[in-house]
């Protein structure tokens, strides 16, 4: 009876151990989301978000001067957004409202067990139309394709398929647009540190370039796209601050190099360094009268 019993023990043991290990191993791969050529931990990186952000309520003004005085600046919400994390730092769900409260428009997420996102649903309310996005991954967990369809008829509107070099890196995209029957291909390459440094793309109507520099620390600093598609070319730079926020946006004459509008943004941040409140300064080459100011804040709820 006593052998019986350790043997049983033994048996509970092992499987105990197996159970251990099997739940190490799911949670050590590692979960990836993507925007366009760049990858990211989670949703709180790529949103730039620090700590164990459970909630985030943005609200989106227009700031405008009074009919009656001139000299006054009054505050319009534009609209607003709700989005909620889960614990391991990816949306569960991201919801815009109107003025009036109403839902504009939503977007709900899943995950497979190893917290990789697999599909994600966005529909505008009421629901006239939205679409549908599934994400596979390969054998060694990379990203392998994107295939978007309508969420009301089910047929096709974009595909992504992904290429990578010799060190894991994504070399290339390679998308299709099934609206217009249309091809977009684009290139990355990187530096010694792994930082992206060049992005091109290439289609029917010209390609694009863009190169892209880090402060000291690796953290994005600068990207400047020239534009050489059909029509006048021109080019765009955006700059970040060392909190990696978007501080400010240039557009240029491809042909003269002459500034033509600029944005520029103002935050202030919480303890966490997240940004509360940014005012956008819109300063346009055409005069005065097509200047403004936008403003967004931010409540942000922690785990």
């Amino acid at each position: 009876m006593k052998k019986i019993i350790l043997i049983a023990v033994t048996i509970i043991a092992i499987l105990l151990l197996a159970t251990k290990l099997f739940k190490t191993e799911t949670v050590s791969i590692a979960s990836k989301v993507y925007h366009l050529n760049y990858e990211y931990a989670n949703h709180l990186e790529m949103h730039n978000l620090y700590g164990k952000v459970k909630t985030v309520k943005e609200y989106r003004y227009k700031i405008t001067r009074s009919v009656k005085d001139t000299a006054s600046l009054k505050k319009e919400l534009d609209m607003y957004f709700v989005t909620q994390y889960n614990q391991h730092g990816n949306i569960i769900t991201s919801t815009q409202f109107r003025q009036d409260n109403s839902v504009a428009m939503k977007k709900d997420y899943k995950y497979d067990i190893h917290n990789r996102i697999i599909q994600e649903i966005s529909a505008d309310q009421p629901l006239t139309m939205g679409n549908i996005t599934k994400t596979t991954y390969d054998e060694i967990n990379r990203r392998n394709s994107e295939v978007s369809t309508s969420l009301i008829r089910g047929s096709l509107i974009s595909s992504r398929k992904f290429s990578y070099n010799d060190k894991n890196q994504v070399a290339g995209m390679d998308i299709f647009y099934a609206y217009d029957n249309a091809a977009d291909q684009r290139t990355y390459k990187y530096d010694s540190n792994g930082n992206m440094i060049e992005s091109r793309q290439k289609q029917k109507s010209g390609e694009n370039l863009t190169t892209i520099s880090y402060f000291p620390d690796m953290h994005l600093q600068k990207e400047i796209t020239i534009y050489s598609q059909e029509g006048e070319p021109f080019s765009i730079v955006n700059e970040y601050d060392q909190y990696k926020n978007h501080i400010r946006i240039d557009k240029y004459d491809g042909k003269k190099r002459a500034n033509y509008g600029s944005e520029i943004k103002k935050y202030t941040y919480d303890k966490n360094k997240n940004w509360i409140n940014c005012v956008v300064t819109y300063v346009a080459k055409e005069g005065p009268q097509y200047n403004g100011k936008s403003l967004t804040t931010r409540e942000i709820a922690y785990y």
